[in-house]
């Protein structure tokens, strides 16, 4: 056996004159079991009907298996498809290698569509009419009048699709360490699953005046994953970008100009809610708001950190302070 298909009516032409054996039926359940999508070629199986050009004239399709319109296909044995030479000085062509479902005949072929001569050619369509005459592309044969025969992949596997498997497909803690083999994951692909995060600080002391508040605008970064702050627009603000639960962390150091100024600093949400608080009601020693705090935040949530002091003297924010929040999913 070279080419061979499966599932046409028996006792007829082609692949169905005679019927079907029980390893005819066990070939063409493996094949479509190997397959994770209706129509294609079947990836990991033999050769995936890979294109070479072994000679003038000549494209030869490994060996493989596919799906043509619900018809399991394989072949078994490299097959040599002739590219008769372009004609006309200056002129190329381009065919097209497919793999032909032909309800007629009652057989899945590698099959040549020829394309036309030209000095700019284009590639010849293919037909996909189901259960009368139906293609799928393997490769584009471009030929010059020497017969130089370039290949230009066109197959598709008959592979899931980007997208096709959504975080709601999969049971929670149903993809474990022992299920994942060592190194079948790249790091390019594994962009999602780093701990987002941003922390930032001061690059000059910030000063503010007797009986006011301020919210501290930021104006350095010491790392920002996920562009959750902006030295420009809304320094202040650490802004949620993706949503779930974040570890939050801070140490602000306040200084009073003057002993007997009490001063104070708040945690907050959205500019609202106070999540954590520090005060030196005697104004002997300023404020450290040291803190770690998980908090779930929705997209667009920000967290912020304001100061005050309530009477008498200039304030000063140390260049010591910094504040950073981290996404633990």
């Amino acid at each position: 056996m070279t080419e061979k298909s499966w599932l046409w009516t028996t006792g007829g032409a082609g692949d169905g004159a005679s019927t079907y054996t029980r390893s005819d039926w066990g070939k063409a359940f493996k094949i479509v079991a190997s397959c994770r999508a209706s129509e294609g070629v079947v990836p990991n199986f033999l050769n995936e009907l890979v294109g070479s050009v072994p000679s003038a004239n000549t494209a030869r399709i490994g060996t493989g298996a596919a799906l043509v319109d619900g018809k399991p296909y394989e072949n078994s044995a490299p097959v040599d498809v002739t590219i008769p030479s372009a004609v006309g000085a200056g002129n190329t062509r381009i065919d097209r290698i497919v793999l032909r479902a032909n309800w007629t005949a009652q057989t899945v072929r590698i099959t040549r569509i020829a394309g036309t001569d030209a000095v700019s050619p284009t590639a010849p369509a293919i037909t996909q009419t189901s259960e009368t005459t139906y293609d799928i592309m393997l490769y584009r044969a471009l030929v010059t009048t020497a017969g130089v025969v370039t290949l230009t992949d066109e197959r598709v596997m008959a592979d899931l699709a980007t997208g096709e498997i959504s975080s709601t497909m999969i049971a929670d803690n149903a993809i474990i360490a022992a299920k994942i083999p060592a190194g079948s994951i790249p790091q390019s692909k594994m962009v999602n699953s780093k701990p987002y995060g941003v922390e930032v600080g001061l690059i000059n002391n910030n000063t503010f005046g007797p009986s006011s508040f301020l919210t501290v605008p930021w104006t350095s970064e010491n790392f920002d994953d996920d562009s959750m702050h902006d030295n420009s627009t809304n320094p202040t603000r650490l802004t949620c970008k993706r949503a779930g639960r974040y570890l939050v962390y801070c140490s602000d150091e306040l200084i009073s100009g003057i002993a007997s100024n009490p001063v104070s600093a708040y945690l907050t949400i959205n500019g609202v809610t106070d999540i954590l608080m520090d005060k030196d009601t005697q104004g002997s020693y300023g404020v450290m708001l040291r803190g770690l705090k998980y908090l779930n935040l929705a997209v667009n949530d920000y967290i912020e950190i304001k100061v005050g002091g309530n009477s008498g003297a200039v304030i000063a924010i140390t260049n010591n302070s910094y504040f950073g929040m981290v996404w633990d999913g």
